[in-house]
Protein backbone atom coordinates (compact mmCIF):
# COMPACT_ATOMS: atom_id res chain seq x y z
CA UNK A 1 0.00 0.00 0.00
CA UNK A 2 2.71 2.52 0.94
CA UNK A 3 4.98 1.66 -2.02
CA UNK A 4 2.09 2.18 -4.43
CA UNK A 5 1.26 5.51 -2.80
CA UNK A 6 4.89 6.66 -3.18
CA UNK A 7 4.80 5.75 -6.88
CA UNK A 8 1.70 7.89 -7.35
CA UNK A 9 3.24 10.81 -5.47
CA UNK A 10 6.40 10.77 -7.62
CA UNK A 11 4.39 10.52 -10.85
CA UNK A 12 2.21 13.49 -9.84
CA UNK A 13 5.30 15.55 -8.93
CA UNK A 14 6.97 14.65 -12.23
CA UNK A 15 4.01 16.06 -14.19
CA UNK A 16 3.80 19.20 -12.09
CA UNK A 17 7.51 20.00 -11.79
CA UNK A 18 8.73 18.62 -15.13
CA UNK A 19 11.18 16.47 -13.18
CA UNK A 20 12.05 12.93 -14.24
CA UNK A 21 11.36 10.17 -11.72
CA UNK A 22 12.21 6.62 -12.78
CA UNK A 23 10.44 4.05 -10.62
CA UNK A 24 11.60 0.44 -10.85
CA UNK A 25 9.57 -2.54 -9.67
CA UNK A 26 11.15 -5.91 -9.12
CA UNK A 27 10.92 -8.82 -6.72
CA UNK A 28 13.42 -10.26 -4.28
CA UNK A 29 17.13 -9.89 -4.82
CA UNK A 30 19.03 -13.03 -3.80
CA UNK A 31 21.92 -12.24 -1.49
CA UNK A 32 20.71 -8.74 -0.58
CA UNK A 33 20.25 -7.69 3.04
CA UNK A 34 16.55 -8.59 3.02
CA UNK A 35 16.95 -11.82 1.09
CA UNK A 36 15.49 -14.94 2.68
CA UNK A 37 18.20 -17.28 1.36
CA UNK A 38 21.09 -16.14 3.65
CA UNK A 39 18.64 -16.11 6.56
CA UNK A 40 17.47 -19.66 5.80
CA UNK A 41 21.08 -20.77 5.33
CA UNK A 42 22.00 -19.48 8.79
CA UNK A 43 19.03 -21.35 10.31
CA UNK A 44 19.96 -24.55 8.44
CA UNK A 45 23.54 -24.34 9.73
CA UNK A 46 22.17 -24.15 13.30
CA UNK A 47 19.59 -26.92 12.55
CA UNK A 48 16.77 -24.53 13.53
CA UNK A 49 13.21 -24.67 12.11
CA UNK A 50 12.60 -22.73 8.88
CA UNK A 51 9.55 -20.44 8.93
CA UNK A 52 7.42 -20.60 5.75
CA UNK A 53 4.19 -18.70 5.31
CA UNK A 54 2.52 -21.21 3.00
CA UNK A 55 3.61 -24.26 1.00
CA UNK A 56 2.21 -22.67 -2.20
CA UNK A 57 3.74 -19.18 -1.77
CA UNK A 58 5.72 -17.92 -4.75
CA UNK A 59 8.12 -15.00 -5.18
CA UNK A 60 10.20 -13.51 -7.97
CA UNK A 61 13.94 -13.87 -7.47
CA UNK A 62 16.83 -12.08 -9.19
CA UNK A 63 20.59 -11.88 -8.61
CA UNK A 64 22.19 -8.68 -7.32
CA UNK A 65 24.28 -8.25 -10.48
CA UNK A 66 21.26 -8.71 -12.78
CA UNK A 67 19.15 -6.22 -10.79
CA UNK A 68 21.99 -3.65 -10.76
CA UNK A 69 22.63 -4.00 -14.49
CA UNK A 70 18.97 -3.47 -15.37
CA UNK A 71 18.59 -0.49 -13.03
CA UNK A 72 21.69 1.16 -14.54
CA UNK A 73 20.22 0.64 -18.03
CA UNK A 74 16.97 2.30 -16.94
CA UNK A 75 18.84 5.27 -15.48
CA UNK A 76 20.74 5.72 -18.76
CA UNK A 77 17.88 5.50 -21.24
CA UNK A 78 14.95 6.63 -19.09
CA UNK A 79 14.12 10.09 -20.35
CA UNK A 80 10.47 10.02 -19.28
CA UNK A 81 9.06 9.58 -15.80
CA UNK A 82 7.40 6.25 -15.38
CA UNK A 83 7.20 2.90 -13.69
CA UNK A 84 9.57 0.33 -15.12
CA UNK A 85 9.17 -3.37 -14.54
CA UNK A 86 12.01 -5.85 -14.70
CA UNK A 87 11.23 -9.19 -16.33
CA UNK A 88 12.12 -11.61 -13.57
CA UNK A 89 10.97 -14.74 -15.34
CA UNK A 90 8.62 -17.16 -13.63
CA UNK A 91 7.97 -16.88 -9.90
CA UNK A 92 9.71 -19.46 -7.72
CA UNK A 93 7.83 -21.67 -5.26
CA UNK A 94 9.40 -20.85 -1.87
CA UNK A 95 8.86 -24.38 -0.52
CA UNK A 96 10.69 -25.89 -3.52
CA UNK A 97 13.55 -23.42 -3.05
CA UNK A 98 13.72 -24.24 0.67
CA UNK A 99 13.70 -27.99 -0.04
CA UNK A 100 16.60 -27.58 -2.50
CA UNK A 101 18.55 -25.42 -0.04
CA UNK A 102 18.18 -28.06 2.68
CA UNK A 103 19.18 -30.82 0.25
CA UNK A 104 22.14 -28.73 -1.00
CA UNK A 105 23.42 -28.72 2.59
CA UNK A 106 23.25 -32.53 2.68
CA UNK A 107 20.26 -32.54 5.01
CA UNK A 108 16.59 -33.53 4.81
CA UNK A 109 13.24 -32.18 5.97
CA UNK A 110 11.93 -33.60 9.23
CA UNK A 111 8.20 -34.38 9.02
CA UNK A 112 5.70 -37.25 9.56
CA UNK A 113 7.01 -39.10 6.50
CA UNK A 114 10.62 -38.56 7.58
CA UNK A 115 10.77 -38.35 11.40
CA UNK A 116 14.55 -38.79 11.40
CA UNK A 117 15.07 -35.74 9.15
CA UNK A 118 17.21 -32.76 10.11
CA UNK A 119 15.23 -29.56 9.54
CA UNK A 120 11.63 -28.79 10.50
CA UNK A 121 9.59 -26.46 8.30
CA UNK A 122 7.26 -24.40 10.46
CA UNK A 123 4.26 -22.91 8.64
CA UNK A 124 3.46 -19.46 10.00
CA UNK A 125 0.61 -18.37 7.72
CA UNK A 126 0.49 -15.18 5.68
CA UNK A 127 0.77 -11.89 7.53
CA UNK A 128 -2.04 -9.38 7.21
CA UNK A 129 -1.85 -7.86 3.74
CA UNK A 130 0.76 -10.35 2.53
CA UNK A 131 -0.03 -12.05 -0.76
CA UNK A 132 0.39 -15.72 -1.57
CA UNK A 133 1.74 -14.79 -5.01
CA UNK A 134 3.79 -11.67 -5.63
CA UNK A 135 2.36 -9.25 -8.18
CA UNK A 136 4.61 -6.67 -9.84
CA UNK A 137 2.10 -5.00 -12.15
CA UNK A 138 -1.31 -3.65 -11.20
CA UNK A 139 -2.49 -3.95 -14.78
CA UNK A 140 -1.46 -5.71 -17.95
CA UNK A 141 -0.57 -2.63 -19.99
CA UNK A 142 3.14 -3.21 -20.37
CA UNK A 143 5.12 -1.57 -23.17
CA UNK A 144 8.37 -2.99 -24.49
CA UNK A 145 11.49 -0.87 -24.26
CA UNK A 146 14.70 -1.18 -26.24
CA UNK A 147 16.02 -3.54 -23.57
CA UNK A 148 14.69 -7.09 -23.59
CA UNK A 149 14.13 -7.47 -19.85
CA UNK A 150 12.76 -3.99 -19.14
CA UNK A 151 9.14 -2.96 -19.68
CA UNK A 152 7.30 0.29 -19.06
CA UNK A 153 4.03 0.08 -17.11
CA UNK A 154 1.42 2.19 -18.82
CA UNK A 155 -0.45 3.08 -15.65
CA UNK A 156 -2.50 6.23 -15.57
CA UNK A 157 -2.79 8.21 -12.37
CA UNK A 158 -6.32 9.36 -11.57
CA UNK A 159 -6.72 13.11 -12.14
CA UNK A 160 -8.29 13.37 -8.67
CA UNK A 161 -4.90 12.46 -7.21
CA UNK A 162 -3.35 15.93 -7.01
CA UNK A 163 -0.62 17.83 -5.20
CA UNK A 164 -3.23 19.27 -2.82
CA UNK A 165 -4.33 15.75 -1.97
CA UNK A 166 -0.69 14.76 -1.34
CA UNK A 167 -0.04 17.80 0.87
CA UNK A 168 -3.18 17.08 2.92
CA UNK A 169 -2.16 13.45 3.29
CA UNK A 170 1.33 14.40 4.49
CA UNK A 171 -0.24 16.79 7.01
CA UNK A 172 -2.51 13.97 8.24
CA UNK A 173 0.44 11.55 8.45
CA UNK A 174 2.48 14.00 10.52
CA UNK A 175 -0.13 14.32 13.27
CA UNK A 176 -2.40 11.28 13.03
CA UNK A 177 -4.09 10.05 16.18
CA UNK A 178 -6.35 7.33 14.86
CA UNK A 179 -4.48 4.56 13.01
CA UNK A 180 -7.71 2.96 11.73
CA UNK A 181 -8.87 6.22 10.12
CA UNK A 182 -5.41 6.76 8.61
CA UNK A 183 -5.38 3.26 7.07
CA UNK A 184 -8.84 3.90 5.62
CA UNK A 185 -7.69 7.18 4.10
CA UNK A 186 -4.58 5.54 2.58
CA UNK A 187 -6.70 2.76 1.07
CA UNK A 188 -9.14 5.28 -0.41
CA UNK A 189 -6.32 7.29 -2.01
CA UNK A 190 -4.57 4.18 -3.30
CA UNK A 191 -7.56 2.78 -5.18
Amino acid sequence: LSKRLCEKIYLVYSKRNKSIFLIVRFGNVVGSKGSVIPYFQSLIEKRLPLPLTNKNATRYLMSISEACELIIKISIFGDNSGIYLLDMGKPINIYDMTYKLIKFNGLSIKNKKNPSGDIIIKYTGLSKGEKLHEKLSFNINLKKTKFEKIMLCDEKIDNKFSLIMIENLIKDLSNFKNLKNLKGKLKKINN
